[in-house]
């Protein structure tokens, strides 16, 4: 996930106007531990669509403004995660966790199909392009160590 983060970072920062070298990166990437498949599928396919916006501008921009537009929907994405897993919620948090609760049991009783496992909804939030904040970082890094991936 950081390999990904750190390539969207590299797409999105001052330096966007040079050219990312994609073969650097492949090799990068390449030289990390394999994870388990459904993981490595859906890293590895976020990781090639950055490094394909690489290559034009409209591209790049484009996934730049869809990277920017993701931050609400990983916040989203995280207060599930931390409610299906039992995990403490930052205290600022506090109101939409609740509100989220509420939605979930709501969508539970309505569908009546069984809820997504937290390692399938943690690979959604995986296959996200979006840049967490240092606290949304922390958030993810504690629901990696809850969920056995």
């Amino acid at each position: 996930l950081l390999a990904c983060q750190q390539l969207e970072t590299a797409l999105a920062g001052e330096a966007a106007a040079q050219a990312i070298d994609a073969e650097a990166w492949r090799r990068r990437w390449q030289a990390l531990p394999v994870l388990p498949a459904p993981q490595e599928r859906t890293l590895g396919a976020r990781f090639e669509a950055a490094l394909a916006a690489a290559g034009e501008e409209a591209a790049r921009r484009s996934y730049c403004a869809a990277v920017a537009a993701n931050q609400e929907l990983l916040l989203q994405a995280l207060l599930r995660l931390e409610i299906e897993t039992g995990l403490e919620t930052p205290a600022q948090y506090a109101d939409q966790r609740l509100k989220m609760q509420v939605a979930v049991l709501q969508e539970s009783f309505k569908s009546g199909a069984a809820k997504a496992a937290p390692a399938e909804l943690l690979d959604q939030l995986c296959a996200l392009p979006a840049l967490p904040d240092a606290g949304a970082a922390a958030r993810l890094d504690k629901l990696f160590a809850a969920i056995a991936v």
